[in-house]
């Protein structure tokens, strides 16, 4: 695989923390490159807005599931 391949990976941290990484070492080992947000700096943007162009220029998002919730930002107007 090509080192140009970005993924973008998507899940709860504490309740797939193992998860995460065995698939973390398994893209990296296949030369892909991982985005995990967790290994971003600070954001200048909203991190929503920062996420979702990064998300933007990765060309695979994996979504892991869980049996925990994230957060729902209020500015989402979800509340």
């Amino acid at each position: 695989m090509a080192s140009s391949i970005k993924i973008f990976l998507s899940s709860t941290k504490k309740d797939l923390e193992k998860e995460r990484k065995s698939l973390i070492d398994l893209l990296q080992t296949a030369d892909y490159e991982v985005c995990c947000m967790e290994w971003f700096g600070a954001f200048t943007k909203h991190p929503k807005d920062e996420v979702e162009d990064y998300v933007k220029h990765c060309s695979i998002y994996i979504l892991l599931i869980g049996e925990s919730y994230g957060s729902i930002p209020e500015m989402d107007n979800v509340l």
